[in-house]
């Protein structure tokens, strides 16, 4: 979900190079339409403190379904690292973060995820999911990537 532009470089980069499919919604409510449809195991969301909408979103996904979502800042703030935690992310990134982290950071998440998974009474015996999937990470915006990397 980018929800302020430009995209910072450590998602756009992470995003092209892991093939992340970015989605263009029209509002806040489509960007939860999308979410709830898709149901992909994390999302990663760039917003800025001014953004009430990106919040609100956060905070929905939060009630309607556990997965990890990871905040990136479009310019880091105390303010809405606070809020982006307030609202439900899982976890937080400043606008200098580099590829690297990016992709550590939603690795990280995914694996656990697995682990809670594996520990819930639903996960079906013997099955695992493979760690890493990037078709299951998204985000939403206007970003504009290589379109060759998202077919």
């Amino acid at each position: 979900m980018v929800f302020d532009l430009p995209m910072v470089p450590g998602l756009a980069i992470s995003a092209r190079d892991h093939r992340w499919p970015v989605l263009q919604p029209v509002n806040a409510r489509d960007a939860l339409a999308e979410a709830l449809c898709r149901q992909p195991r994390v999302i990663v969301a760039q917003l800025s403190a001014r953004d009430e909408s990106a919040l609100n979103v956060i905070s929905s996904l939060r009630r309607r379904r556990k997965v990890p979502l990871l905040a990136m800042a479009t310019r880091h703030s105390e303010e809405l690292e606070t809020a982006v935690r307030s609202a439900g992310a899982n976890s937080y990134l400043p606008d200098q973060a580099t590829p690297e982290e990016v992709t550590r950071t939603v690795r990280e998440l995914m694996r656990r995820r697995l682990e809670t998974a594996a520990h819930s009474r639903d996960a079906p015996a013997g099955r695992t999911q493979p760690p890493w999937n990037p078709r299951e990470v998204f985000g939403f915006g206007r970003a504009s990537l290589d379109e060759s990397a998202n077919p």
